[in-house]
């Protein structure tokens, strides 16, 4: 069993290993700065630019469903392991919290994702104030 995870850990940081050094790093700032390039290019025929304010309320919408489908999709699962685990026998038991490990491991994963993705708009707007 830890010689499959080890094995796993190994092959996960080869391949970040090779995401990292195949890709061009960039400060947050040349990343700022590139997203208001883009803005400003970005004009139609009546030399408007992109609005902003519908990008952040489309992001702002799109984190919304999103977050509430993984609220959902966590209380549902806390909800039958629970269950599972109230009517289960001893062996049952200790298979149900192997089970309770990998999806708390995926649930802080998930919502600690969300909150980056929050920080990073909260910075990109008041950035670009």
């Amino acid at each position: 069993m830890k010689k499959k995870v080890i094995k796993i850990v190994l092959i996960v940081l080869i391949i970040l290993n090779i995401f990292v050094t195949t890709s061009k790093a960039l400060s947050f700032g040349d990343v700022i700065s590139r997203a208001v390039n883009f803005i400003s290019i970005g004009q139609n025929e009546s030399g408007t630019t992109i609005d902003k304010t519908n990008i952040i309320a489309l992001s702002d919408s799109i984190f919304g469903i999103l977050q509430a489908v993984a609220l959902a999709v966590a209380l549902v699962m806390i909800l039958v392991l629970g269950i599972k685990y109230m009517t289960a026998s001893v062996e049952g038991k200790a298979d149900i919290k192997a089970t309770m490990v990998p999806f708390i491991v995926g649930a802080v994963v998930a919502f600690g994702a969300f909150t980056i993705w929050r920080i990073v708009l909260i910075l990109i707007q008041t950035s670009t104030k």
